[in-house]
């Protein structure tokens, strides 16, 4: 296959991490097929059916190593051992603190309901705190 198309597809599964809910899971089969890309574009990668098991290998290598030590640096860690997310509700034009912990599932203003929270929302509402407390 052509290496602009692993390229292609590397930068559209990059974003479509941003715009669904957070787990991290795309963004490694992303980074996947722009090292495919690579490799093809330098005649490193081998036919095409070796270019898709050299794809699967490198995703789920880079998910297995990496997607945890991913999730603890966005995660804000307090001395009690709770975990904080700035999130936006989808509804709301206010930012709220989210804090998780083992004795609290959610504490949040009463009568606010959080869904999901996407990467992009999460990476703006970090973007908004910043701006408010400068």
């Amino acid at each position: 296959m052509e290496w602009w198309i692993w390229l292609l597809a590397g930068l559209l599964l990059l974003l479509a991490e941003l715009v669904t809910p957070g787990g991290f899971y795309i963004i490694f089969f992303g980074i996947g097929a722009i090292i495919v890309g690579i490799l093809t574009g330098f005649q490193a990668a081998g036919p095409t059916w070796f270019q898709f098991i050299l794809f699967s290998i490198v995703s789920v290598l880079s998910l297995w190593l990496f997607r945890e030590k991913l999730l603890q640096l966005t995660r804000a860690r307090s001395s009690d051992g709770s975990t904080t997310w700035w999130a936006k509700p989808p509804c709301c034009s206010k930012t709220y603190r989210r804090t998780v912990s083992a004795r609290r599932k959610c504490a949040a203003p009463r009568g606010t309901h959080v869904t999901s929270v996407t990467n992009l929302s999460l990476a703006a509402s970090v973007v908004e705190l910043s701006a408010s407390t400068a």
